[in-house]
């Protein structure tokens, strides 16, 4: 899993800006069970989204950039532009829900008909 640190949100480039990715803010306490959630993504959405952790470091600049009042919280980009957020603890099935509403419409690496050509596969389930 990626890593996000201080020279991440130091840049003037983007987050994620060419695909789906999923920047997670966690604490100690949290890690354990979200840490699992996350670890079942590539399986789920393969190709398609990319996670990262941000490192404790960079929490202040990511709290900062991003507005983000508390952990956890995990902030969807895609194209390099946030557009959504999950605040709290989630576990494994809905954070895939929270996924697969913004998996509509993707075209997966590979597949060269695009969205909408029949080839589009429904998520796997947890």
């Amino acid at each position: 899993m990626l890593v996000l640190r201080e020279d991440h949100f130091k840049s003037s480039h983007p987050l994620f800006p060419t695909c789906l990715g999923l920047a997670c803010l966690l604490q100690e306490g949290d890690k354990d069970q979200l840490l699992d959630s996350l670890a079942e993504i590539p399986r789920i959405f393969p190709g398609l989204v990319t996670c990262a952790l941000v490192d404790e470091g960079a929490r202040g600049l990511f709290m900062q950039k991003f507005q983000v009042p508390g952990t956890p919280t995990l902030i969807l980009f895609k194209d390099g532009k946030e557009i959504d957020r999950l605040l709290g603890v989630v576990d494994a099935e809905k954070l895939r829900l929270f996924l697969a509403v913004h998996m509509r419409g993707l075209k997966r690496p590979g597949n060269d008909r695009g969205p909408g050509a029949g080839s589009a596969r429904r998520p796997k389930r947890i």
